[in-house]
């Protein structure tokens, strides 16, 4: 691997993909699960999910994509993490490390998560981020928050005035505009925040997205938008644009068994379009997805883009896609106006 691979740099999600941060199964927070019948389940969904991130990391090796992973700590039944303000339990299965940092330009940023059991995931990537570093990225955390509950009784407020609160995948750069939904998971003072701290964007709202916009839209290529959003409900950037529609599924959403193995907001979660290019050539989809939407995904093939299945069965146990098991860290994109 080459020091330019292992320097963040991400201005997009289509050119040409360098390197990631894959994510991995912590199989000892099983022990929280005391049923006997919801242990079995879960374990066969993690069971499934170890076999999607072998067939992941094949795809991602015959592109010769850099592979990182992080430092699993073991659940401790007898352990607490204090903070002056709270305590965790335990530290979440890295299964996403896109939820946990976002990479944006040349910086990756520690984000102010705004689930209180995502607080101490940091620690299982530090290493990385240390040797990012080390090859002259720079390497930032957001405020931490204190998640004082007066700030989530009162919808408005939270949204409006509480303490910076924001997930990664909440960011999506297109060249110089950072495209963001403004909701639970990215509230008004961490668009401030961002804006702030990168002035080089100009950062625009997605209204109509309540979550991560992974779920909402992916870019194929310039010019060339895969979408659950109707075309007439996106930013009017996207007005000369084609945009193939992905009409959403129904699913039954499954039992919550654990805070630090599963993201329980199915009602704002969409993952209709989550998926993740390799370049503007190769998309990488979940296999029921490719089942379930044939004719968008001959339309994504007509123009001249292979569509690469990654089976994905656990998909729903975990509320995650593709999108969400990696963190792009390094493409070949630059600081580009894409909306000309």
């Amino acid at each position: 691997m080459t020091n330019s691979t292992k320097k963040i740099n991400r201005f997009d999600s289509f050119t040409r993909l360098r390197s990631v941060i894959l994510g991995d199964i912590n199989w000892s927070l099983c022990d929280i699960i005391e049923d006997p019948v919801r242990k079995n389940y879960t374990q066969e969904m993690l069971a499934d999910l170890s076999e999607t991130f072998q067939h992941f990391e094949k795809i991602l090796r015959s592109f010769d994509i850099h592979i990182d992973r992080p430092k699993i700590i073991p659940y401790d039944k007898n352990k607490t993490y204090v903070t002056p303000y709270f305590d965790v339990a335990g530290i979440k299965s890295p299964v996403t490390p896109s939820d946990s940092f976002l990479c944006l330009a040349n910086t990756v940023v520690e984000v102010p998560s705004v689930q209180e059991s995502s607080f101490f995931d940091y620690v299982q990537y530090k290493h990385i981020w240390q040797e990012y570093f080390d090859n002259g990225s720079q390497w930032i955390s957001a405020p931490r928050p204190m998640y004082h509950p007066d700030q989530y009784d009162n919808e408005e407020y939270y949204l409006e005035w509480a303490e910076p609160l924001f997930d990664g995948p909440c960011v999506e750069p297109i060249g110089n505009v950072a495209f963001h939904s403004e909701s639970f998971t990215l509230n008004k003072r961490a668009r401030m925040w961002l804006e702030r701290t990168f002035p080089e964007f100009q950062f625009i709202e997605v209204n109509t997205a309540q979550s991560h916009l992974d779920g909402y839209f992916r870019v194929l290529r310039p010019g060339l938008l895969l979408s659950a959003i109707p075309k007439n409900k996106l930013p009017n950037h996207f007005a000369k644009w084609d945009v193939i529609h992905a009409e959403k599924m129904n699913y039954t959403p499954p039992e919550i068994v654990s805070e630090f193995l599963q993201d329980d907001d199915y009602e704002n979660t969409t993952l209709e379009v989550n998926g993740l290019s390799i370049d503007e050539d190769n998309f990488v989809f979940m296999k029921h997805q490719i089942d379930y939407h044939p004719k968008m995904v001959k339309q994504i093939e007509s123009y001249g883009i292979n569509v690469i299945p990654l089976p994905f069965d656990s998909s729903r146990f975990l509320n995650q896609g593709i999108n969400c098991i990696v963190n792009t860290t390094c493409r070949d994109g630059k600081l580009e106006n894409y909306f000309t």
